[in-house]
């Protein structure tokens, strides 16, 4: 009823590529009747911007805790957090869970987000014999509290961010990578949009696209001293204006005023 009485008054926001996943009539619908279209990735703009004239670009927001990485840990501890399903399981032991084999010291990997019984099963399976790896798999998480979500993040050391490259990938928002930076944990990532938008190789992190390359810089980082690895920690920590909710507001708010 608003989009055929109020479409003026009418945004659609959307964060995922999910007209590739599901029937798009709907999709379409509503998007073709909408004043404007806001989407979380430039992927997505492109995409979408060839379809349709009014799509914007405003990008999802991290809420800000003041809970950020104090110092590295003694023993490396690498971390991931999500959903441990289809894309993200396939792109993690592609690329990510090889670069584990065989480092030359100890790390301790968290995984949140594994919930589910048999996925559970799976990782632990997966890293038996694996003599450097201290496991660390949660079997249930609180999704909804913020505050203590952001404390397990904040104990990592480095932040893992592994997507496939296929257009809905490519479309995600890099929620998770900023769930890092937010708490200026520095992030190794695969070299796709729009991950590669707010990692800048070397200064908050780095991209990297094979198991090797994942290796080399967890090693690197590893054998950081405390001013090397603070510095950067402190440079992701900055980039959380880049996705900041006041921010996020306030373009909202232009795009409401404009309309």
């Amino acid at each position: 009823l608003l989009i055929y009485f109020r479409p003026n008054q009418c945004f659609y926001d959307t964060d995922d590529a999910d007209y590739l996943r599901y029937s798009p009539e709907t999709i379409w619908f509503f998007m073709k009747r909408s004043r404007k279209i806001l989407v979380g990735s430039r992927e997505l703009q492109t995409n979408l911007s060839k379809r349709y004239p009014n799509v914007f670009l405003v990008t999802c927001p991290i809420p800000n805790l003041e809970i950020f990485k104090r110092k590295k840990n003694k023993i490396l501890t690498v971390g991931w957090i999500g959903d441990f399903t289809k894309g993200h399981k396939k792109s993690l032991m592609e690329i990510f869970f090889p670069a584990l084999k065989a480092l030359p010291f100890t790390i301790k990997l968290v995984m949140l987000g594994v919930t589910r019984k048999e996925e559970h099963s799976f990782i632990l399976d997966y890293f038996t014999g694996y003599e450097n790896i201290i496991l660390e798999v949660p079997e249930s998480v609180n999704w909804m509290d913020e505050h203590g979500l952001q404390q397990l993040i904040s104990d990592f050391d480095v932040g893992i961010a592994t997507l496939q490259n296929d257009e809905f990938n490519r479309s995600k928002s890099a929620f998770k990578l900023k769930q890092y930076l937010n708490n200026g944990v520095p992030v190794l990532s695969t070299d796709l949009p729009e991950n590669n938008y707010f990692v800048e190789s070397g200064v908050n992190g780095f991209l990297c696209n094979t198991p090797d390359e994942f290796r080399t810089k967890l090693i690197e980082i590893n054998l950081m001293n405390d001013e090397e690895y603070n510095r950067l920690s402190k440079n992701a920590r900055e980039c959380f204006t880049k996705f900041d909710v006041r921010n996020y507001c306030a373009e909202l708010i232009r795009h409401f005023e404009e309309s």
